[in-house]
């Protein structure tokens, strides 16, 4: 691990889910207990862990718009709007660095390790705008067998997306209602492919789509550099294992008292 230099990392730390309280007495996922941690600590542990110190926690449940707390280099904040877009700008309009490492608190199993590994991928490619993660689903089946995830077969295989997204702040920025309608449809792979015009749906269909022409779809839509990076490696699974409803919290402790999992501020 070496530290990362001009990155600032975002963790979505979520809002209330009626689902998730009626299951667990607890409305909001990230205060989720695995392995005895809040889910959003396991997030930020893993970005300070892939050596990034400048952090984000936002989730509405911080009880103050921004906590005085500045420890190891993280902070946490209240989001002051109601929709996903105009919190994450917010949340960019606040970030200190170049670029940014965006990553949700449900992928509880996601290490310091893995997601440094992740972060050395984007670096590799050269001139990076936006990069996410693609794993193969053969690994996830793997590593997590059973598991339910949105998964669509291309040219080189079938694979499932990440919950972390890597970019340069600016580009994020600029392109931001652009992109939240992708993650907006990242789990609906037909209604993607629309968004992207005939030939993907032709495409989705026939199982005749490459990487390389969604990479350069995207290019060509938001004006950057895009990569979807194979993550393939022993772990990678974790990139993407996330907690979209109750029924996937198998492996989840009950969540404990609130004041067990919220910082003292």
């Amino acid at each position: 691990m070496k530290r990362q230099l001009g990155i600032t990392a975002i963790v979505l730390a979520g809002g209330f889910s009626k689902k998730f309280f009626e299951a667990f007495k607890q409305g909001y996922k990230a205060l989720l207990h695995y392995g005895g941690k809040a889910m959003w600590e396991i997030a930020d542990q893993a970005a300070a862990g892939a050596g990034i110190y400048d952090r984000i926690i936002v989730g509405e449940w911080i009880q103050k718009t921004e906590a005085a707390i500045r420890n190891d280099g993280w902070r946490m904040m209240r989001p002051g709007y109601g929709s996903l877009y105009r919190n994450l700008r917010e949340m960019l309009l606040r970030a200190d660095s170049e670029y940014v490492v965006i990553l949700t608190a449900d992928i509880y199993r996601i290490t310091g390790e893995i997601l440094d590994r992740f972060l050395e991928l984007c670096y590799q490619t050269g001139d990076v705008g936006l990069a996410c993660p693609v794993i193969p689903v053969e690994l996830c089946e793997l590593e997590h067998p059973g598991a339910k995830r949105t998964s669509v077969k291309l040219v080189e295989g079938k694979f499932t997306l990440g919950n972390v997204f890597f970019a340069n702040r600016e580009v994020l920025l600029a392109n931001l209602w652009k992109i939240g309608i992708f993650l907006w449809a990242r789990k609906k792979p037909l209604v993607l492919a629309l968004i992207l015009g005939p030939k993907f749906v032709w495409g989705y269909l026939h199982e005749s789509i490459s990487l390389t022409d969604l990479e350069a779809k995207a290019q060509k839509m938001l004006g950057v550099k895009v990569h979807a990076i194979v993550c393939k490696q022993p772990g990678d699974s974790a990139l993407g294992d996330d907690v979209d409803k109750p029924e996937q919290a198998d492996n989840l402790d009950e969540a404990k008292a609130l004041s067990d999992s919220i910082p003292v501020v």
